[in-house]
């Protein structure tokens, strides 16, 4: 006999993502707006605070495009971040300096009901032109017709934290593989610490794009590692 249960997507199904995003390449000039990365702890969370107030700008703009990818991934639903990994090249692996900067970025996202996940990045690249042949096309190539069909949610992860790390690109439909403009930006009050003086200021930092969007497809690779598939009759 039936047991009257029956499930379906708007049912708690969660899956889990590895994401690693490879920032060997990434500006590391203190002074540029461009520099900084991603990095997901600002300076408060090191015993070695950053030495300079350039650096502190730095950590601050790595901070803020951590909060860009955040803030993407928020587009797929509800989620939650786990096994965070920070690794530098100078030091010890893992960081443990405010002062240099992350090379490479490993996390896992979970999302509570991942069957919306690539729904909701679809609607959302359709919804602005990044689209050839009826499909959802990724922002990894300037030719529609020759970018990457977003077909699977973790090709929907990876364009959402791509839109993270070029927080402030401009145009993400027709010129994803130009050189990076002086316009590619935003602007955010945030808490910078001022490594010379030692003391906290908020200001109002220009963070550029790091990358060009198709550049940055290039640098992360996002891995399911776990999930609940939901039977199909």
């Amino acid at each position: 006999m039936a047991s009257g249960f029956q499930q379906n997507e708007n049912q708690l199904t969660p899956g889990l993502y590895r994401v690693v995003i490879d920032l060997t390449g990434y500006s590391t000039t203190a002074a540029n707006t461009d520099s900084g990365g991603v990095e997901t702890r600002d300076n408060s969370a090191f015993a070695t605070q950053v030495t300079t107030t350039a650096i502190g700008q730095r950590r601050a703009r790595g901070n803020l495009r951590w909060q860009g990818i955040l803030e993407n991934l928020g587009r797929g639903g509800d989620f939650r971040i786990l096994d965070i990994e920070e690794l530098e090249t100078t030091g010890p692996s893992v960081l443990d300096n405010a002062d240099d900067t992350t090379t490479t970025l490993t996390f896992t996202v979970q999302y509570d009901r991942d069957a919306f996940v690539l729904e909701a990045v679809q609607k959302l690249l359709i919804t602005e032109g990044r689209v050839s042949g009826g499909v959802a096309k990724n922002s990894d190539h300037e030719t529609l017709a020759s970018a990457t069909t977003c077909s699977t949610t973790a090709l929907a992860i990876e364009e959402l934290v791509v839109r993270g790390i070029t927080k402030g690109y401009q145009d993400y439909v027709t010129n994803v593989s130009t050189a990076v403009g002086a316009g590619d930006i935003f602007k955010r009050s945030y808490r910078v610490f001022d490594g010379t003086n030692a003391i906290e200021n908020q200001e109002v930092l220009t963070v550029k794009a790091p990358i060009t969007p198709k550049a940055a497809h290039t640098d992360v690779t996002v891995t399911n590692i776990d999930g609940t598939t939901l039977p199909t009759t």
